[in-house]
Parts: C-alpha cells; structure tokens; sequence
C-alpha cells in the first residue's frame, strides 16, 4: 500500500494498493554493495492496477508499473525525519480504505504479462457481533458488500451462531443510517436550490437581449 500521495489524480494516493514487481539498485551488487550509499534500494517497481497513468516510466513494463522512490518522511513535529519507500506490506485492508475501490477475478493481458485488474481478488466481510453497535460510521457493512463485480468473490466471515437473516436484513435500516439519509437528502435539496440560483445569476449576466447560461458564462471568462 502506498502511504504517499503522488500524482491524485492518476490513482496513486495514499492507500493505493499494487503489486512489488522489482527491486532497483543504483548498483548491479545490489544489497551486496560494499558501497554505503548503495546497498540499499533506490525504488520499487510498482503494479498499481487503478493507476491511470498513460506514460511509462520504468523500460520494459506498461504504464501499470510505476517507480516508487526513497522520501524524506517527518515526523509530527517536524523536528526528525527518515528516508523510506512509502510502501507498506499489505495483505488486507480495513473497510475505511476501500472505499472506492473493486474487488474481484477479472485478468487482463499487457506487454508486462496477465495480471488481476484489481488490487484485491475478494472479501471478508465482518459483521458486528449480536447485541453490538453499528458503530458511528454508519454505511461501512454496505461500502464492503458493494465492493466485489460478482456474489462469488464475497464472504462473510461471522460465525454461523452469530449470524442470521435478520441481522443482513437490518443493514441499512438503523436509526443511525435514517438520520444519514436524512441529512444527505437536505444536502441535495440545498445544492440543487443553490445551483439553480447561481445559474440564474449567471444568465442575467448575458449582455444579448435573450440571455443565456452559456452566455453569462463567456461573459464572465471574458
């Protein structure tokens, strides 16, 4: 898992999870260098399947593959630092990080070989246990069903005495997540109320005599 951002925009951010290709030296002794500054890793070759990234930096690999550097990382307070590689083992992750992300089987064929167009292949979803709390992060059990392509790739990993029909039926329909429907339907009716008045404005910005959007907005860039 990567534990820097980047380039955001191209899915390499902080918690973008790949695959370790290749380990580069700036020697060809690699850790066997007798050379201090050398026996160590310059980077990582990377496969990180969500990259968009159109351009390949690293010879012989696709645009999947990205070199990951050594950085200066400080601590807190600023007053230490360390030089790593923002590259943590990865295994598993917790729900929170993925968020956004697919999980399932799908191979894809590159000049690099066939690989897994997504990080993680499947998932173990945790239920809480009977008589426990939804937690304060209301939506998190339905983030981790709604993130595999297929029903096959999804697991819960509760014990069969503590899990019923009832309790996946209930997932969704707490007080918790009410008031979270709640508050995402007031915030959709202030955005649309907001956006339609600014767009009227805009509009009477247009100097023709039959105003436009479109025009109030050349008006502006103008």
């Amino acid at each position: 898992m990567l534990l820097t951002n980047f380039v955001v925009e191209e899915g390499l951010m902080n918690g973008a999870v790949g695959t370790i290709k290749d380990i580069r030296y700036c020697s060809k002794e690699g850790p066997n260098s007798t050379d201090e500054d050398c026996h160590l890793s310059q980077y990582l070759v990377v496969e990180f399947p969500d990259s968009t990234l159109s351009e390949c930096l690293v010879n012989g690999y696709d645009s999947k593959h990205v070199p990951i550097p050594v950085v200066q990382q400080r601590c807190e307070r600023k007053c230490c630092s360390v030089h790593a590689i923002p590259i943590w083992i990865c295994k598993a992750i917790t729900i929170h990080k993925c968020q956004g992300m697919t999980i399932g089987v799908e191979p894809v064929t590159t000049k690099a070989g066939t690989h897994n167009k997504h990080p993680f292949k499947r998932a173990v979803v945790h239920l809480p246990p009977s008589g426990g709390k939804v937690g304060s992060t209301p939506g998190l059990d339905l983030v981790a069903f709604s993130r595999v392509t297929k029903l096959e790739y999804l697991a819960i990993g509760n014990r069969m005495e503590d899990l019923n029909c009832k309790k996946i039926l209930k997932i969704g329909k707490s007080p918790v997540y009410a008031k979270r429907r709640e508050y995402f339907t007031k915030m959709k009716l202030k955005a649309e109320t907001s956006q339609a008045r600014t767009k009227s404005r805009i509009t009477q910005l247009d100097p023709s005599q039959n105003k436009t959007y479109d025009g109030g907005c050349q008006f502006l860039l103008d």
